[in-house]
């Protein structure tokens, strides 16, 4: 018989290949060898089987963390390059060392959002990533509110670390706004002119040129399908988009899905196109009629969806050009209304605007997780992570 300790790893294993949607009672049980009942005698049903997950999960995050605590003894954080190259190397290390981990527990961060309520659970994570921050940084005079910008940033940014390190337009992209972050979002470090970090943005969407143009929806039906087709992957995720899936949704065959769309690839730019526009003309009502909270759910969506291709790009790079575009477009979503909500006006330069929205976001998916609605707080977010222009 599998110890429990290995029936939870298979577990996480599972999450970390199929996804949340993957998991199931059945799935570890075949990976471990095991029956159904034994699995069920052991862990208990599929709510006991996430919660062990999140606590090894937590533990084995905290260990690791232990572990860069003890590399960094000594080491003042209080200089920007120095605190940035920090940064950098441990997003690198959890992408190279800890892959499973981080991308479970990422599965597990956008889960736990989705949930009514979010999951209690989720909170010893999130006060984990806490912990470490707060103690890395010591003494440095800005630790409090750094430690928890730079959580907020490292859960927003380690999905597309995992997926587009390769890429050298992203590693760019990403150094540019770490130093940002590192200095407390003042105008130092690469890339300091707007128009060039702009080029490297462009650059960096490269790959995905093409990806973002909408598919001609002029027709009623089109529209139609590519709301059904919004619908399945914000439900179920992208993995789960077929024709049949999208055929279900809207009460029609399949046949006709696949008239209006043929090509899977065509169906999926529909779908999330429908979402973004969602997004946006929620965004649109909330500034002419004050609807906050159609926003914050279009919003909290995309961010959700975003995280989510992100992930689908780690297990199968043909979603690597999406999960490039949607990182872009969303950004272009928020950035206004960021900066204003943690600066008061545009003082913060291109690349300072990019980490705070990353880490603004970051706190967003901590606090849905947890049950709180971290997106309509956004006007707080000064006061949650004091992000000053300096």
């Amino acid at each position: 018989m599998s110890s429990r300790s290995t029936l939870i790893s298979n577990a996480g294993a599972v999450i970390a290949a199929q996804g949340m949607r993957g998991l199931s009672l059945r799935a570890v049980a075949e990976r471990a060898g095991i029956s159904l009942g034994s699995l069920n005698y052991q862990i208990g049903d599929r709510a006991a089987l996430v919660e062990a997950v999140i606590a090894d999960g937590c533990e084995t995050l905290a260990a690791w963390h232990d572990g860069w605590l003890a590399r960094l003894a000594g080491v003042a954080l209080d200089e920007p390059a120095v605190l940035a190259s920090i940064i950098l190397a441990y997003l690198e290390d959890a992408a190279a060392q800890q892959p499973h981990l981080a991308i479970s527990l990422a599965e597990l961060l956008v889960w736990a959002g989705q949930q009514p309520g979010g999951v209690a659970g989720f909170a010893p994570v999130v006060a984990e990533h806490d912990r470490f921050w707060t103690a890395a940084l010591g003494d440095h005079p800005d630790g409090a509110r750094l430690a928890a910008a730079i959580g907020g940033y490292c859960r927003d940014e380690i999905v597309f670390t995992l997926a587009l390190r390769h890429l050298p337009e992203y590693r760019l992209l990403r150094d540019a706004t770490v130093a940002r972050l590192a200095a407390g979002f003042a105008p130092t470090g690469p890339f300091r002119d707007d128009a060039l970090f702009d080029r490297l943005v462009a650059a960096a969407a490269g790959p995905a040129a093409g990806v973002s143009a909408a598919p001609e929806l002029a027709t009623e039906k089109r529209a139609a399908i590519a709301g059904w087709a919004a619908d399945v992957i914000e439900a179920q995720g992208v993995a789960a988009l077929t024709h049949r899936a999208v055929a279900a949704v809207g009460k029609v065959s399949a046949s006709t899905i696949v008239h209006h769309f043929g090509p899977k690839d065509e169906l999926l730019r529909a779908g999330l196109e429908a979402q973004y526009r969602r997004m946006t003309g929620a965004f649109a009502a909330a500034a002419d009629h004050h609807r906050d909270v159609d926003a914050a759910r279009s919003g909290r969506v995309v961010l959700w969806l975003t995280h989510i291709v992100a992930l689908e790009a780690v297990r199968d790079p043909t979603f690597i050009p999406y999960a490039i575009d949607m990182r872009r477009r969303r950004s272009e979503n928020v950035r206004a209304m960021i900066s204003r909500a943690i600066s008061g006006g545009p003082d913060l330069d291109r690349a300072a605007i990019q980490a705070a929205v990353i880490a603004a976001l970051g706190v967003v998916l901590d606090d849905d997780a947890l049950g709180r609605d971290g997106w309509a707080r956004s006007a707080a977010f000064q006061q949650r992570i004091a992000l000053r222009q300096r």
